[in-house]
């Protein structure tokens, strides 16, 4: 379930990943245990394609004090655009703080769209004006 997905998910970062915040694996493990819990809680479900997806995350993310938005291009391609999360901390904005970003992204393609890749295509860190990531089905 979601659960073994965020386990998953973080195995990915870094075993001394720190956020800008300070906070580390622990706690971004928790957060996307919190997330995908959040979905089956609002009746999403495992696999349930991209416009599932294009209903959940963004409404989500909104809760959480997240701008984002997804546009389905077809039923194989989608983008899913995250503006800056990380504007207005007093912290310094790093390549690294999207490692979290990718985590959540790779997350939630495992909950919503298992037989769908994402890649990343623009990063605020990078000096992108949004974080984006470009759906396809595999």
């Amino acid at each position: 379930g979601g659960l073994r997905d965020a386990a998953g998910v973080i195995e990915r970062l870094a075993a001394d990943f720190r956020a800008s915040d300070g906070s580390g694996r622990a706690e971004a493990e928790q957060t996307l245990r919190r997330y995908l819990a959040a979905y089956e809680s609002l009746g999403a479900e495992r696999g349930s394609g991209p416009e599932a997806f294009a209903r959940f995350v963004p409404a989500w993310d909104k809760v959480v004090g997240l701008r984002a938005s997804v546009v389905v291009a077809s039923p194989r391609t989608f983008v899913y655009r995250l503006e800056n999360p990380f504007s207005g901390q007093s912290a310094p904005h790093r390549v690294e703080d999207t490692a979290i970003l990718d985590a959540a992204i790779e997350a939630k393609r495992r909950f919503f769209v298992p037989a769908f890749r994402a890649r990343r295509t623009k990063n605020t860190a990078r000096g992108d004006p949004v974080n984006e990531w470009a759906f396809e089905k595999a």
